[in-house]
């Protein structure tokens, strides 16, 4: 067992878990925002209650931990992606981060109600 992780190539993931979460609002969701150097990328900081979006507002985010000699963390991926909409934010809290081309990604929870044109 202590050979397994004194290999450098080693690489272990833990269990996967998918969060869903059903609110009071239209839907709820998941969505992401990724900052370099303290800035924010082309589309700019998460959006905040009240604010209307055109951001794409996942319906699932799965979470996994891994870890091997040199690392240690979590990893987030988003799937399942609503229709493209403007959506109005009811509620945001962000959950996690993650490291990516030297930034890092902001990962949130989000309720929402589609706008309707009329």
């Amino acid at each position: 067992m202590l050979f397994l992780f004194s290999q450098s190539a080693c690489f272990f993931s833990g269990g996967a878990t998918t969060m869903k979460k059903q609110t009071s609002a239209s839907g709820s969701g998941f969505l992401s925002a990724t900052e370099h150097n303290g800035q924010w990328d082309a589309d700019g900081p998460p959006p905040r209650v009240g604010e209307a979006t055109n951001r794409t507002i996942y319906r699932k985010m799965e979470k996994s931990a891994g870890f091997s000699i040199a690392y240690f963390g979590k990893s987030y991926e988003l799937s399942d992606p609503y229709p493209a909409r403007r959506s109005r934010i009811a509620a945001i809290r962000e959950i996690g981060t993650d490291s990516e081309s030297g930034g890092t990604v902001h990962y949130y929870e989000v309720e929402f109600d589609p706008e309707t044109s009329g």
